[in-house]
């Protein structure tokens, strides 16, 4: 029983696996060595001499997602933060409200109070003619 040969890389596998068959070691030893199949290693060869790459293009694939947990802790840290602007936002369309009733009351009570002293000059007006 032949062990398989442990690499820290991808990248120190696939050197290994150009570097053997460029000593022209065969195909089906290297594949048995390193624990992929013969296919396999005639991938990373020509994949290796088309591109020149020796693992994946760094970036490729999907990027990393949050994990179910990851957005669990978000969804319960962004739920208090919710609550609370909801919470402004009703305070702030309230706030609104009572100012345009202020806002309003305050017009009435010009007007009225504009009426009020023209009443009361009408009546000095009327005092001091008499």
């Amino acid at each position: 029983m032949q062990s398989i040969r442990v690499f820290r890389t991808t990248q120190e596998r696939n050197s290994y696996i150009v570097a053997s068959l460029d000593s022209k070691k065969a195909t089906e030893k290297i594949s048995k060595a390193v624990g992929l199949s013969k296919r396999q290693v005639e991938r990373i060869n020509t994949e290796y001499r088309i591109n020149g790459r020796l693992s994946r293009k760094k970036g490729s694939g999907r990027p990393e997602v949050l994990s179910k947990g990851d957005k669990l802790s978000f969804l319960e840290e962004w739920e208090p933060i919710q609550k609370a602007h909801s919470e402004l936002f009703f305070l702030s369309t309230a706030s609104d409200a009572l100012f345009a009733q202020l806002e309003g009351i305050s017009k009435r009570l010009d007007f009225h109070t504009k009426k009020l002293n023209s009443s009361q000059n009408l009546l000095l007006d009327i005092s001091k003619q008499c």
